[in-house]
């Protein structure tokens, strides 16, 4: 086994630096980056843990998209489609808290996706001192964005069998 002269060190201190960068890692906390409502029912909740040391502001925002993926197309929903509560939140730290969401939209065999914006608002500003004696005022504002799918409310299973390949395929409107 050949060792190159330094790696092992600089994967040393790397691993350290990582270490202790990971109390600094904290933000909003939210599950799942995609969750789904069922067929079945009208209703799902998220949960919203604020793992950071001081209190923060919540808000949601929502968009319709036409699929998931890097060239997604956002709308704004219809009116009345998808409604959740509340608008925002306040938590302290460790505290956890649900965001209800609420599908009246239409029952069709259409399945229809969502993006849910989780924005995590200081409540505070931080200041920080300049070398040159100024002082720079930040208030950083992580965003999440999760993936709301709503499942098809006419449910049609279907399914094909290919014999000579031996496959089955999901020629349906819901996943099997």
């Amino acid at each position: 086994m050949f060792r190159r002269r330094g790696v092992t060190l600089t994967k040393a201190l790397l691993t350290a630096v990582c270490m202790l960068a990971t109390p600094l890692t904290q933000a909003i906390s939210v599950g799942n980056l995609t969750f789904s409502l069922p067929s079945e029912t009208d209703f799902v909740s998220k949960r919203v843990v604020n793992n950071n040391k001081s209190a923060r502001i919540y808000r949601i925002a929502i968009s319709a998209i036409d699929s998931p993926g890097s060239s997604e197309l956002r709308t704004r929903p219809v009116d009345g489609e998808l409604l959740f509560a509340p608008r925002q939140l306040a938590l302290q730290a460790g505290e956890s808290e649900y965001f209800k969401f609420y599908y009246h939209g239409p029952r069709d065999n259409r399945e229809r996706y969502y993006r849910v914006s989780f924005r995590e608002v200081p409540t505070r500003n931080q200041t920080r001192r300049s070398p040159t004696g100024g002082e720079v005022s930040t208030e950083p504002v992580v965003v999440m964005d999760t993936i709301l799918v709503v499942r098809p409310r006419q449910v049609q299973f279907k399914w094909s069998f290919d014999k000579v390949t031996g496959t089955v395929s999901n020629t349906g409107k819901h996943m099997v």
